[in-house]
């Protein structure tokens, strides 16, 4: 006899939710997995323990839509928050303008110009998925076909997204929810190839839609790499971020859903390659990564003791400067005493001119009695 698994207090009324509501509820690997009995839905996965307000919120929201949903999710209608969910040709070529977007006819097919971040790729995939309709657009724009449009995603887009998340997130608490921070934000590690992920949770799932998933999950700060390759490592956000997720939603991010009737591209999923369990563990790959922390933190020690050092040397120039200018000082007060003494010296050298000029006159007198004297003594002394 199997042994029952006991959900979690907060879990507990969800899957009684699910249940009254005739929804399938199974548990696999520490995880609840609700699914809809005619199928078609994405599946939603819970773990066996749930704490945000928020994340139970959205738990019971999107238990609630799958239980009233009764057309396939293919034609379920969609909630765009106001904003249409149709596109013209037209409509979408200014959207993307307006994004910084630029695109252009060129030989041999479109030439699109966007930005990196995730929401400037998600329009961009969206123009090249839909090139045939915009070059013939471009090349007459008052003759394109009114039905060729682009639609936005449904209110389920970022219950997707969420499952995408919880997924990872019960695949990084199997792993031990190690510690991590990404831009400042704490978070945990989890290994392993995002997109392979994404591809098996929801076959169904169009390649162009699993890639603004993926983007999406990095612009709302649910995940974000930090080492890709090989051995993919990745930091995911500790709770859902809810907030941020239905703001970036609101702004009416459009996603490559098609109306045309070209076959969809088949997404070819990279075989998984045995690696070597280092390779693949993530207190393996944290102790890469502390390796070269304390690698350049040698690097900046060396840095900053080449730095002292030049400091250093700077500081016995202006040392040798100002003692030279001390000399320099010194030397002109010697000057100064010195000229002092000349002006002095020559002071006394008028003083004693002055007492010449008066003696001389004496001194000639003195002379003319000596020769009186002389003359009458005969000229014996």
């Amino acid at each position: 006899m199997s042994k029952q698994i006991k959900p979690g207090k907060e879990v507990k009324p969800l899957l009684d939710q699910a249940r009254a509501a005739d929804l399938n509820v199974d548990h696999r690997k520490g995880t609840w997995i609700i699914t809809a009995p005619e199928g078609g839905h994405p599946p939603i996965f819970i773990g066996n323990n749930v704490a945000a307000p928020h994340s139970l919120n959205n738990y019971k929201a999107a238990i609630r839509r799958m239980a009233q949903a009764t057309e396939p999710a293919d034609e379920q209608p969609a909630n765009t928050w106001g904003m249409p969910n149709r596109w013209t040709i037209a409509d979408l070529l200014t959207y993307a303008s307006g994004q910084g977007i630029d695109v252009q006819a060129v030989p041999g097919g479109l030439r699109i110009v966007a930005a990196s971040n995730g929401h400037a790729q998600a329009v961009a995939e969206v123009l090249r998925l839909n090139e045939t309709s915009i070059l013939r657009h471009l090349e007459n724009p008052d003759m394109h076909n009114p039905a060729e449009v682009v639609e936005l995603p449904s209110d389920m887009f970022v219950d997707d997204a969420y499952t995408v998340w919880a997924c990872l997130r019960d695949e990084a608490r199997a792993q031990g929810d190690k510690p991590a921070i990404l831009n400042r934000i704490s978070g945990v590690l989890w290994a392993g190839a995002r997109d392979n992920t994404i591809a098996t949770l929801s076959p169904e799932w169009s390649p162009a839609y699993r890639i603004t998933l993926a983007r999406f999950l990095a612009d709302c700060g649910a995940m974000g790499a930090i080492r890709r390759g090989r051995a993919p490592l990745w930091w995911l956000s500790i709770e859902w971020p809810a907030e941020r997720a239905q703001e970036i939603r609101q702004s009416g991010l459009p996603v490559a859903v098609l109306v045309e009737t070209d076959p969809e591209p088949e997404i070819e999923i990279e075989p998984v390659i045995e690696r070597p369990a280092s390779d693949l563990d993530p207190i393996a790959a944290l102790t890469r990564i502390k390796a070269r922390i304390e690698q350049a933190e040698e690097t900046a020690a060396a840095e900053s003791e080449r730095a002292d050092e030049w400091q250093r040397r700077a500081g016995a120039e202006s040392e040798r400067a100002n003692n030279a200018e001390i000399r320099a000082e010194d030397a002109e007060a010697r000057a100064d005493k010195a000229e002092t003494r000349v002006s002095e010296l020559e002071a006394e050298n008028d003083d004693l001119r002055d007492q010449l000029d008066q003696v001389q006159p004496k001194l000639a007198e003195l002379t003319q009695i000596k020769t009186l004297f002389r003359d009458l003594t005969g000229g014996s002394h």
